[in-house]
Formats: structure tokens, sequence, C-alpha cells
């Protein structure tokens, strides 16, 4: 049970119920009980002077400390309370007392004076009719879905009754998905059923009005019930080229589908099935979605999945664990280290190290890296290797008498590398490579040298060698006179 407010406005009695507007026309009079009591009477009826029966009425709080007394109007609208003389506040409300509609009130922010004599005054309630056809999502009306329409208030106890100050009509609609529901001029419904007053429809999602509605009269409204989402999208990640699926939707003729590439959403197709490829498009990391959609409305989105699209091979380096000589050549084992890096799916494997420590030359260590979608790349690293120290022989040592310029020649060899360089020295050793460089040709290194400089007697000359690997020979000596 509910209740309303009741206001008394001059001679007239207004009835607020949420904040709809009841105005009651007075056609009474004020006279007295013989027997010491006074008496409210009068007929409560709509705007249309049609009576409402079962109504709740209530005097209370009176001035004399005296209880509540209460009645229900009868079927012609007619109420009568007799009490004890003195204030008294007034109570109006009652289950369905207009068509499907609950009513409430409260007391009124003036009282009843029934002080001197019996009151009769007539009450009069604003009511309208809010007619509803209910759809399906393709727009077919559907029979015994239950609506409602549910105005604000909070719950309150009065003797016999557990009331709420609201409007709450409840109905079934019929074989064409209608159903008329009473309500109050002046109450304004919101658009969700999680806020305090609304008109929903309970299909399954439950259908609610989509803009506020203030009622000024009887209003005629269509609930159409949504789309269901789709649900179960799935979309295999990482991919060459994205392939979704999902569950099929009731109602649905086609769906769109949505590509978000972290900046902006694109509809980049519709299909009447409920798979869908996207081909073409470019390496990245992308959100799918997917609506239902028919003749009247398209769905709210479907689950949201993230997917990379990668058709790039990954990239592969390699290291050497010793650095070459200029001519490529290494003169102790190397092992060469792969490195592998995809910023699309990932790398799935990268070839293991490969240690060379045997001789020889070119000898080829290749790389495999492999990402997650299947992509790959190679490369190779060519190695040579010569450990064995050139050999230096036949040395020949030749000063000119008249200019004094020592001449130094001598045999060279070199199995694997070949020579790389040659130098000679006298007397004392300036360090590997800083000798007196000398020119290597058909198996001969030559080199000269002035003697202008050099002390009277003898003197030793040295010759040593360099491959192509960095190996010294060992050093052949000879003497010469100055």
């Amino acid at each position: 049970m509910s209740w309303r407010k009741i206001t008394k406005v001059g001679a007239a009695f207004v009835l607020t119920v949420g904040i709809a507007i009841a105005v009651a026309a007075v056609h009474g009079t004020i006279g007295a009980e013989a027997d010491g009591n006074s008496t409210f009477s009068g007929v409560l009826t709509d705007q249309n002077s049609n009576p409402i029966a079962g109504a709740f009425v209530e005097l209370a709080n009176g001035s004399n400390g005296g209880g509540n007394t209460t009645v229900l109007t009868d079927s012609a609208g007619h109420f009568s309370l007799t009490v004890t003389p003195g204030l008294y506040n007034l109570w109006v409300g009652g289950d369905s007392v207009v068509g499907n509609m609950t009513l409430g009130g409260n007391y009124t922010t003036d009282t009843v004076d029934l002080s001197n004599g019996d009151i009769n005054q007539n009450l009069q309630l604003n009511v309208a009719a809010i007619h509803v056809t209910v759809e399906d999502a393709n727009g077919i009306p559907l029979s015994g879905v239950t609506v409602r329409s549910k105005g604000d208030g909070y719950t309150a106890y009065f003797p016999g009754y557990n009331t709420e100050i609201q409007e709450n009509s409840i109905g079934t609609t019929d074989a064409n998905g209608e159903i008329s529901l009473t309500t109050l001029v002046g109450q304004t419904y919101l658009v969700s059923q999680s806020v305090t007053t609304y008109i929903c429809a309970y299909t399954a999602p439950v259908t609610c009005i989509s803009s506020p509605l203030t009622i000024n009269g009887d209003v005629t409204i269509t609930l159409v019930q949504s789309l269901a989402a789709p649900a179960n999208l799935t979309v295999p990640s990482p991919t060459h080229n994205p392939s979704l699926s999902w569950s099929a939707v009731g109602g649905a003729s086609s769906y769109n589908v949505y590509r978000n590439d972290g900046q902006s959403n694109a509809k980049i197709g519709s299909t009447s099935s409920t798979t869908f490829n996207d081909t073409g498009v470019v390496d990245g990391n992308y959100n799918y979605y997917v609506t239902a959609v028919n003749s009247v409305q398209e769905s709210t989105p479907s689950n949201f999945v993230a997917v990379t699209v990668d058709n790039t091979n990954p990239s592969i380096t390699y290291s050497l664990s010793s650095t070459p000589t200029i001519y490529g050549w290494n003169n102790t084992n190397v092992t060469v280290t792969f490195n592998c890096n995809d910023t699309g799916s990932g790398i799935a494997s990268c070839s293991s190290p490969v240690i060379f420590n045997s001789e020889g030359a070119n000898q080829l260590a290749t790389g495999i890296a492999t990402d997650n979608l299947g992509n790959t790349s190679t490369v190779s690293a060519i190695v040579s290797i010569d450990k064995t120290s050139p050999v230096a022989s036949n040395l020949n040592l030749s000063t000119s008498k008249r200019t004094g310029i020592l001449t130094v020649s001598a045999s060279s060899s070199d199995a694997l590398s070949g020579i790389g360089k040659a130098e000679f020295y006298i007397d004392t050793d300036p360090g590997m490579g800083s000798g007196v460089a000398m020119t290597y040709a058909n198996g001969q290194v030559t080199g000269q040298a002035s003697t202008s400089g050099l002390s009277k007697g003898k003197h030793t000359v040295y010759v040593r060698i360099q491959d192509k690997a960095g190996n010294w020979s060992s050093t052949i000596s000879g003497i010469i006179n100055v």
C-alpha cells in the first residue's frame, strides 16, 4: 500500500502524488453532530468525476490527542469519518484505486479543522493513461510481457499497512502486445530501471523508455526489445589474417564488424554469417568487436578481442667472439652468436651459437630466426681461421758501398691465410709491427734502410713476417759490417 500528500488550498484540497497534481473542488458544508462529534465526509473522484473506490482516507494526529480514524471509499467514492472535534492531518492512499495504479499519500501540510462542526469535502485526483505497446527486436508485438511504471518514494509503516510514497502501475500485455497503465498527471519517468522512476517492459533484456517522459495527459509509447549483443567473439592471435567468429543472435539479420587501431573505431564490414575474415590488414595491434543488426536497430558491442597481426619476418644478426683482421681472418677459435628479434608475434626460436675451432677458410655458420607465426629470416656468418705462423727463410743482406743503403730480402711462405706484411730491424727490437716495413711479392719480402747512422763494426739484422690472420713468424737474422 502507498501514500500521497493532501494540501489545503483555500477552501479546496489538493492531492499530490510524487509531483503529480490533484485538485479538489469544494462544494461542502459545515455543520455539527448532535452527539458532540464531528464528521469529515465527501466523494473521491478523478478529474472526469469518475468515483474512486477502495481508497484509504484517514484523519490522524488530532489536536485533541485522539487516535487515527480510517475508512475506505465505497463504490461511489464516498467516505465519511466521525471523530472528536479538533485539528487533524489527512491521509489518502490505497492499492489499485484507479485501474492498475497503486496510490500513496502523506499528511497535509495544513490541518483539517473539525473543531467547529462537520465538514463535507470532495477530493479530486488527476490521472492519465500510458498506452504501451511492447515489440521484439524485429518489431513483432510481444504478448504476456509484464510492464511497470514506477514513481519515486520511500517506505513507511502505518497501522495495518506497509506503504510506499510512490505511484506504481503494473500490467501484462495482451495478444497485440498492448497494455494501458494508469498514472498521475505531472509524473516524470527516467530512462533506466536503476533509477527511482521508470517505465520498463520485462523482456530479456529489460526494455525501458529511451528518453525522459513527463505525463501531461494520456500518452502512447512503444518499447522495442533490444537486440542482444553478440557473445563469444573469438579471434586467434597472433595471426596473419584475422578470422573472427561469434555466436548467433536471435532476431539479427546481419552483423557489423569493427576494428580499433588504438586511435579510432572503423566499421570494416558487414555479414549475415557469424564469421568474418579481415584480409589485407597491415601489421599491428588491434581490438575487434561485433554488433547485431536488424531493420530496427543495432545492438551494443560484443566482447572486445585484442589481436596482433604479423606478416613481417623477424630480424636476425650475429656477433663473433673475436674480431677478425682487416683480411677477414682469425687466429683463435671463434664462436658465432645469433641475435633474434620480432616486434609482432614474438620470437619462437633462434639458432644456437656455433663454435669454430678448426683451421680453414670461409667456414659457414647459418642462423635462422622464426617468429610465432612461422615467419622466418636467415643470416650467414663466414669464419676463416689460421692458427699456424708463417715461415721466413733464406735471408739475404747487401749494403751499397757507394750509398750505404742496406737491402734486406728473404723468402716467405704461409700455407693458409697468406702473407700479410713483413718487417726488419737492426740490433734492437722496436716491438712487433714497428720495424722497417718490407714489401711482399712472389714469395719474397724486400726492404731497405740507410746504414749512415750505424756505428762502425758488426750489426745484426732481424726479419719477421706476419700472415693475414695476425700470426708472426719466428725471426731470422744475419750480420752486416759497417
